[in-house]
């Protein structure tokens, strides 16, 4: 489906890294977990949809990088752009088979690196909304503390919903022991014995899928039917 989108709002993350707050101009029927493609200097760009299925009216972007290079600096350029002169942007979507299986009833591990984390942040305030109970673990890595742009939202959840359990993992050393300290892989790896009866949910760089699927198959007995990652369609 082809629609064309208001830019509402630019709202600053963190370093090179905004929220993009799209009205489109019909109704957006999506499944969290779902993304939406737009086009940036003749290219095709993917966005995971960070905002939930419940919120009608917006279609909420996390947009850039932790480093300012040519594909940030396009993107954002153009955005930015958009927005100040009032002009509208075409999308497409929603697209992805990578959506929250809530009928399952399986506990839930959510693993995202950088910006990935629009994707698992939307299938968790779904899970929220939709009352779901069973375990959710929620793993984000970063390369250091000032990429953490959600944290606060997170904690508020995990200390709001017994269910829930979060935990930032920074590349960098830090002294803090709220988080870990590592690969979020590293991380994982360390703190599950047996993924078996798991629903995974992958967001991040192609690299960073392909050893988590790899590892946790492998080491920790993931099911890789039980297993969801756009990325997969790379590999």
């Amino acid at each position: 489906m082809r629609m064309n989108c208001q830019i509402n709002a630019i709202i600053p993350l963190a370093k090179y890294i905004y929220k993009v707050k799209l009205r489109p101009d019909c109704c957006v029927a999506f499944k969290a977990g779902q993304y939406i493609t737009t086009e940036i200097e003749l290219k095709k760009k993917h966005f995971s949809i960070a905002s939930s299925p419940f919120e009608l009216d917006t279609l909420d972007l996390h947009i850039g990088s932790s480093i300012l290079d040519e594909s940030t600096v396009l993107m954002l350029n153009m955005f930015q752009d958009h927005f100040e002169k009032g002009k509208g942007i075409d999308i497409e979507g929603p697209y992805g088979n990578a959506w929250l299986r809530k009928e399952n009833g399986r506990p839930i591990l959510l693993i995202a690196g950088g910006t990935g984390i629009s994707y698992t942040y939307c299938i968790l305030k779904s899970c929220v909304l939709q009352k779901l109970l069973q375990p959710i673990h929620m793993y984000w890595g970063v390369k250091n503390y000032s990429l953490l742009y959600i944290h606060d939202e997170l904690m508020d959840l995990s200390k709001q919903y017994n269910n829930i359990r979060y935990i930032p993992v920074l590349e960098s050393f830090n002294k803090t022991k709220s988080y870990k300290t590592g690969t979020v892989l590293d991380v994982v790896m360390q703190e599950f014995n047996c993924l078996k009866n798991y629903d995974i949910y992958l967001c991040g760089s192609v690299e960073m899928i392909k050893s988590i699927h790899q590892n946790l198959c492998k080491e920790k007995k993931a099911q890789e039917s039980q297993m969801y990652a756009d990325a997969f369609d790379y590999l």
